[in-house]
């Protein structure tokens, strides 16, 4: 009895062992995995954090890259200014869902038209400041163009659901600079039985445009994304313009009300009801490649 107790324990440590689990044919030993060639042993015991530099520069460069991607961009022409004399493009560049910003570079190769007829209709029941002798319809009227001017427009934009159209409607605040060369030549012949005479017949007049316009947009689809615009709006202008000193002069031996042009500006107040359409492009931003890892 005492020889099979003692067979008994010196058995069980050999059938511990038997039972121990050995791991199957087809998984890997971890500790006798190789790993590939190149691998450094410090990255298994580092790790980054989310506040590491190393993420900042990840996170940086995958948001850069997506906003170059977005198409943010587009590029105007208001084929309405043609009717007033005016050539001019338009860069819009999108800030968000709903924020805009717009500039406009031109030029004026002509008198505004639409300025020609309001002050004729207007006529002495434009306001104005200081004493020019000459009225502004009478200038724009008699006057012919000389040269190119400037055009300069920036303005905000906002945009909003509207009953119809969803984030396709918008407010805008809008400023304009014009200015136009004007010769008075053919003034002076018109008026030459009445014995006028003109000194200094260029005149560049300058006008300050403060508008509130409203409109909607609508793109296409497809590789080529273009842009419609129908807008109207309202405001007021101010022109001005150097101001003419007339008195009695000879000139040749005959007296004549002579016109001299001064350095005092003389400014005209009138309002502005506007309405047109606008066609663009949208582009993207020049694309980045994503880095291959």
């Amino acid at each position: 009895m005492r020889k099979l107790i003692l067979f008994l324990i010196v058995l069980i440590p050999f059938v511990a062992h038997a039972q121990k689990k050995t791991p199957p044919k087809n998984t890997p030993d971890k500790k006798n995995q190789k790993k590939p060639a190149g691998t450094n042993p410090l990255d298994d015991k580092y790790s980054p954090g989310k506040n590491s530099v190393f993420v900042l520069k990840a996170s940086t460069n995958n948001k850069s890259n997506a906003l170059l991607e977005d198409g943010n961009n587009v590029l105007k022409f208001n084929p309405a200014l043609l009717i007033r004399k005016t050539a001019a493009v338009f860069y819009e560049r999108k800030m968000g869902e709903i924020f805009s910003a717009e500039a406009g570079l031109g030029l004026t190769y002509g008198i505004d038209i639409v300025q020609r007829a309001k002050a004729k209709s207007e006529g002495s029941s434009i306001l104005i400041q200081g004493d020019t002798r000459i009225p502004l319809d009478v200038i724009l009227s008699e006057g012919t163009s000389k040269g190119i001017g400037l055009f300069f427009s920036i303005s905000p934009k906002v945009r909003y659901n509207s009953m119809f159209w969803d984030n396709n409607s918008y407010v805008e605040l809008n400023y304009r600079f014009v200015s136009n060369r004007i010769n008075l030549a053919e003034l002076e012949s018109k008026y030459a039985q009445s014995s006028v005479y003109i000194e200094g017949k260029d005149l560049v007049t300058r006008s300050h445009w403060y508008n509130l316009i409203m409109g909607s947009e609508f793109e296409t689809e497809g590789s080529l994304v273009t842009t419609h615009e129908f807008y109207y709006g309202f405001g007021f202008c101010t022109t001005s313009l150097n101001a003419f000193d007339a008195e009695q002069k000879p000139i040749n031996g005959v007296w004549k009300n002579v016109f001299t042009q001064t350095k005092t500006q003389a400014k005209f107040f009138s309002y502005n009801i506007m309405v047109g359409y606008i066609f663009g492009i949208r582009f993207k931003n020049f694309s980045r490649k994503q880095p291959q890892s």
